[in-house]
């Protein structure tokens, strides 16, 4: 599934506190996350073009298969010299990329803003822990 952040308020400011934490957090794993595509795109080529001559379990096997490589070289050669920039990357090269279409049922959305909305509260309630 996919967990999109809490939309904007009147001024552009989230309706909650929580929601502004969520959605802060949420933007922060994102970024880790299209920096580590970045770094698996340089690494491995097939990820750098387009993958849809292959059906989608495919393509999603070939992004596991990288991620596990991708684990396994970094703990048997913590410094790579193929990346010797990998820590300081500043972008994910994703930049016109089109996002997939997901078909969601009314149910499952329901589900995933319910989940959000608790993981909100919790993040609000731990953050100073």
């Amino acid at each position: 599934g996919f967990m999109a952040p809490f939309k904007s308020g009147p001024g552009g400011r989230s309706q909650t506190t929580q929601k502004g934490l969520f959605n802060r957090r949420h933007s922060s794993v994102r970024n880790v996350i299209e920096r580590t595509f970045g770094v698996w795109k340089m690494r491995f080529k097939i990820l750098d073009g387009p993958m849809k001559n292959y059906p989608i379990e495919a393509q999603r096997n070939i992004v596991v298969a990288c991620c596990v490589l991708h684990n396994f070289i970094r703990e048997m050669q913590p410094y790579d010299v193929s990346l010797p920039d990998e820590v300081n990357m500043d972008g994910g090269g994703t930049e016109g990329a089109q996002m997939p279409q997901f078909h969601v049922t009314p149910e499952a959305l329901h589900d995933w803003k319910e989940l959000r909305n608790a993981m909100a509260d919790h993040m609000y309630l731990h953050r100073n822990e």
